[in-house]
């Protein structure tokens, strides 16, 4: 178990795109949250994790401008470790689990990774909320795993016009996932694997734009939102996370630059 999780690390260590472009320097968000650096002069720290099995919690920062796997590795052991909490790189409201709810990071000794990379497993009951946030555009790493289900991302306080993946259910068919958003769905992509999610908000209307080549029109009347995730029903992501970046204002024209960023550290299209 141990040489598998030192293995994981030296993969993701090595990476070498980590600290070439700090997307927050040129295009300063209201929400940042990743398991990567995304703000050159942020010196805080990356998640606050939790021991499941010792019942303790320990901020982790960042190494080498990533989670900082050395010192989460030695806090978890063989243990479980979950994330009680992401801190905000633009340090305005932290991204906080309900308690009980929390996401895996560490299962049982064995790091959890997607595409090489440090990921969390959102469970269907996970939920984290952040103070409430009018938003405009949002830009998420992702993967939607749970079948014949809506994965739903961002909600309001009142859980009402949530918006998400609808995967694999019946409203799509067998073989793709659509979008769900306030009643409207839209079906017609394909494949289920790492996703970067763009949406951008305009009034009641919303374009999304999946992995740079789909892109839709919705309606919406989600443009304040303060939860990721929800604690019931199974309607939360159920899949690994890996980082959500939100703005209140419009970013359509620097899109294909923040898009090219995250891209180029998760390698996803």
């Amino acid at each position: 178990m141990k040489l598998l999780i030192f293995t994981i690390l030296f993969n993701v260590l090595n990476y070498t795109g980590a600290s070439e472009y700090f997307i927050l320097d040129d295009y300063p968000a209201q929400r940042a949250f990743s398991y990567r650096k995304l703000k050159s002069t942020y010196n805080g720290p990356c998640i606050n994790a939790y021991n499941l099995n010792q019942g303790t919690y320990l901020d982790i920062g960042f190494k080498n401008n990533i989670l900082d796997l050395d010192t989460l590795i030695n806090f978890i052991g063989s243990d479980t470790g979950q994330i009680y909490k992401h801190y905000d790189q633009e340090e305005n409201n932290d991204l906080t689990f309900t308690s009980g709810l929390y996401s895996t990071i560490i299962n049982s000794g064995t790091l959890q990774t997607l595409n090489n990379n440090v990921c969390s497993i959102w469970p269907i009951n996970s939920a984290a909320f952040f103070s409430s946030l009018d938003i405009y555009s949002t830009f998420s790493v992702l993967k939607a795993d749970a079948k014949a289900l809506i994965n739903y991302f961002l909600w309001n306080g009142s859980y009402s016009n949530p918006i998400g993946f609808y995967n694999e259910g019946s409203a799509v068919g067998t073989n793709g996932y659509g979008i769900y958003a306030g009643g409207a769905k839209n079906s017609g992509y394909s494949g289920l694997s790492q996703t970067i999610a763009n949406y951008n908000f305009n009034g009641t209307s919303y374009d999304v734009l999946i992995n740079d080549n789909q892109e839709v029109n919705l309606s919406s009347s989600l443009i304040q939102a303060s939860h990721v995730g929800r604690s019931s029903n199974n309607l939360a992501i159920n899949g690994p996370f890996q980082e959500l970046i939100l703005y209140n204002t419009s970013q359509e024209q620097n899109k294909a630059e923040i898009l090219n960023n995250i891209n180029s550290f998760y390698n996803v299209y």
